[in-house]
């Protein structure tokens, strides 16, 4: 048979089909590589556009930050110079109450309480009523104080809370 088969190209015909099969294999094979390799790539372009997404998201929140961040220091800022008015307007309190505790230490010898007594001092106005006026002062001054500390608290506060909502 050796003979009439390649006369007749049987065994052509077998060699044929057996490097179709073996090919057709090979090449459904690749195709299939290359159906897997498409959906990959797929995949990752998808995964890409999402991280592109992501990029844009994290630029507008950096940009927002950094405006809540220039808001912020604008706030410290304007609050600092809240602060440096109000410790002015304090050292002044201040200097004004020495000057008053000056005033009644001279008048009053003995300060042994509030002397309430009608006696009109140097500066016309009795012991008892410049003893008051340094309590109104005082007073005056630690509510300047409250009101700073205060001040700058809630600028803190704002400040803080601006920063955290962003």
């Amino acid at each position: 048979m050796g003979i009439l088969d390649q006369i007749t190209g049987k065994a052509i015909a077998q060699q044929v089909t057996e490097y179709s099969e073996i090919y057709g294999e090979i090449l459904i094979g690749l195709h299939r590589d290359v159906e897997h390799l498409r959906d990959d790539v797929d995949r990752a372009q998808q995964a890409l556009a999402r991280a592109e997404q992501k990029i844009e998201r994290l630029d507008q929140q950096a940009t927002r930050l950094d405006r809540q961040h220039d808001a912020l220091r604008s706030e410290v800022q304007q609050a600092i110079a809240q602060f440096q008015g109000l410790a002015g307007r304090l050292e002044g309190a201040e200097a004004e109450l020495v000057s008053l505790r000056t005033a009644v230490a001279r008048l009053d010898p003995a300060p042994a309480g509030h002397p309430d007594d009608g006696d009109p001092g140097a500066s016309g106005l009795s012991v008892g009523a410049l003893w008051r006026e340094l309590e109104v002062q005082r007073r005056r001054v630690r509510t300047l104080v409250f009101l700073c500390l205060l001040s700058l608290l809630s600028s803190v506060v704002l400040g803080v809370i601006t920063w955290t909502k962003g």
